[in-house]
């Protein structure tokens, strides 16, 4: 079973990729959040795998969460991994990740990283697709090696662009904390009222009121999903529009 968390298609398509040479299971982690399906048993030799992105140099906040709340057993032995996808840097993700995993019993054998372009509207610029584009098929070989090292077993940290994880604490808790906040999201006229917004959102932050996403919650896990997904581009966080849009081209979230 690989565990997934993702918005703009990095993660999904990564943990896709894998699923395809496994044969195990991928289980959107909104999903369990949302359904509260928490419990999970892996059997004997069945692989049990994360695959997440990087927020502000650590995990998003529904990870986090769904993490702490998952009740995860094994039958017997078997091969645990983790695989993170980021812009910028992988940051501390893989301690977190560890520490986690290690709470459950079920240390991580091996973790992996694999760099997409950074999807975080208000910084980073995507609309030039031919450079996004040029990212996104750098990735592919990185993935192979993620399934070959994973096929074959074999253990140990391959994550790259990591940092302290006291350094990622603090930026964390300083940045993702502030920029969470959902009153930076603005709606332009151009929206056509589709739902797609309050539909994908992972945490049901926003929900439609005459014709117009609405956020509900003062904090989301600015994830962009709304932002990148909005086929008017109606949605933005501050001044973003010129930076463009992005989903991954290799699959449908």
């Amino acid at each position: 079973m690989i565990f997934y968390f993702s918005a703009t298609g990095n993660s999904k398509y990564v943990a896709s990729r894998i699923s395809k040479i496994t044969g195990d299971e991928i289980i959107a982690i909104d999903h369990c959040m949302k359904d509260q399906t928490l419990t999970f048993n892996a059997k004997e030799n069945e692989n049990i795998g994360i695959v997440v992105p990087v927020f502000t140099s650590a995990l998003p906040t529904i990870v986090d969460d769904f993490l702490t709340k998952l009740k995860l057993t094994r039958d017997g032995k078997g091969y645990n991994f983790a695989v993170v996808t980021y812009g910028m840097n992988a940051g501390a993700a893989d301690y977190y990740l560890k520490k986690s995993m290690e709470n459950k019993s079920l240390p991580i054998d091996s973790l992996f990283s694999v760099k997409y372009p950074d999807s975080f509207a208000p910084l980073f610029d995507v609309s030039n697709k031919k450079k996004v584009q040029k990212k996104v098929e750098a990735a592919e070989p990185k993935i192979d090696f993620v399934i070959d090292k994973i096929t074959n077993k074999v253990s140990g940290n391959f994550i790259k662009g990591k940092m302290p994880h006291v350094l990622a604490a603090l930026i964390h808790k300083v940045g993702y904390t502030n920029d969470r906040i959902t009153t930076k999201f603005t709606v332009s006229d151009s929206c056509n009222g589709c739902g797609i917004c309050a539909e994908k959102c992972p945490t049901d932050a926003i929900k439609i009121k005459d014709n117009t996403p609405i956020w509900i919650k003062s904090h989301c896990v600015l994830c962009m999903g709304c932002l990148h997904r909005c086929p008017q581009n109606a949605i933005q966080y501050g001044n973003t529009k010129k930076h463009g849009q992005y989903l991954n081209p290799n699959i449908t979230v």
